[in-house]
C-alpha cells in the first residue's frame, strides 16, 4: 500500500507501508463474527448506505442515508447493542429552491476515532456537526455535488437540522484542486489535538476531477468549523490514473 501526502509547503513525501505493518493492523482490526444485515429502512424500496455510528448516553446512534430516486436525504437510527437497531426518523430533508435541495447525505463530525474509545460526538461551541453532500440535480449523485454543513444543539432528537445557505466547499472554488474540480462526494471532520497541520479540525474527502475518471481522498483545515481551506496541492491518496 503507498499513502501519497502533500504538506502545506507542498514538499511532498511517500511513505510505503510495509507488508508486516499491514498484516499486524489487519490482524489487530479484523472481524471474525459476522451477523449479516443488522437493519432495513422502514420503506423496503428504498435504498440505504453510508452510515455513521456513534454513541451517546449508553445507547448506540446511527445516521444512514436513504436514496429514494429523486436523491439523498439523511435518517437516525439508535440501538441499545449494535444488532438491534430501530429507525428514528429524518434529520436532513429534501428541500425547496435552495443549492442542496434534492441531495443531503450526512455524517456526523467530531466522533471519537481513539481505537477502543467511548465513540462520543464531540460539542463545538455548544453544538453538534455534521458535513453533507449536497446539490440539487435529482437523480443518484446527479450534477454538481458540493459539501455543506450543518448543525444541531441536540445530537439525538429527531428534527431538521439548521443548514448554511452555501457550501463550505465546492468544485467551482477559486481554490480548487486538479482532482477535485468535477465533484466532491462524502466527507468526514475530525478533532487533532496536537495541530499537526496547524489547525484543530481536519476535513477529509473524496472527489473527482475532470481530467481523472476515478476518485481521490483531498484534505481541507479549519480552526473554526465554518471556514475552510484546502491542504496542499495534491490528493492525501489516490491512483493517479483511471
Amino acid at each position: 500500500m503507498t499513502i501519497c501526502c502533500c504538506n502545506q509547503r507542498n514538499i511532498a513525501s511517500e511513505k510505503v507501508v510495509s507488508p508486516e505493518v499491514m498484516e499486524r493492523i489487519f490482524n489487530e482490526v479484523t472481524t471474525p463474527f459476522k451477523y449479516g444485515i443488522v437493519f432495513h429502512h422502514p420503506d423496503s424500496t428504498k435504498m440505504v448506505d453510508s452510515p455513521t455510528i456513534f454513541r451517546n448516553g449508553g445507547i448506540w446512534y446511527m445516521t444512514y442515508i436513504v436514496f429514494d430516486g429523486q436523491g439523498y436525504e439523511t435518517w437516525l437510527a439508535e440501538s441499545d447493542d449494535l444488532l438491534q437497531w430501530e429507525s428514528k426518523g429524518k434529520i436532513l430533508p429534501f428541500t425547496e429552491n435552495s443549492w442542496d435541495a434534492n441531495q443531503k447525505a450526512g455524517y456526523v463530525s467530531l466522533v471519537n476515532i481513539d481505537w477502543g474509545g467511548d465513540y462520543s460526538a464531540e460539542k463545538y461551541q455548544g453544538k453538534y456537526w455534521m458535513t453533507y453532500l449536497g446539490g440539487n440535480t435529482a437523480g443518484y449523485e446527479s450534477g454538481i455535488l458540493r459539501i455543506g454543513l450543518a448543525n444541531s444543539e441536540s445530537l439525538t432528537q429527531v428534527h431538521e437540522w439548521n443548514t448554511k445557505n452555501s457550501p463550505v466547499l465546492s468544485p467551482e472554488d477559486e481554490d480548487v484542486r486538479w482532482f477535485e474540480n468535477k465533484t466532491i462526494y462524502k466527507s468526514l471532520i475530525i478533532r487533532d489535538s496536537r495541530k499537526h497541520t496547524g489547525h484543530p479540525f481536519v476535513m477529509y474527502y473524496n472527489a473527482k476531477g475532470d481530467t481523472a475518471n476515478y476518485e481521490s481522498i483531498g484534505m481541507a483545515v479549519s480552526d473554526d468549523m465554518l471556514s475552510w481551506k484546502r491542504y496542499g496541492e495534491d490528493p492525501l491518496i489516490t491512483r493517479y490514473k483511471g
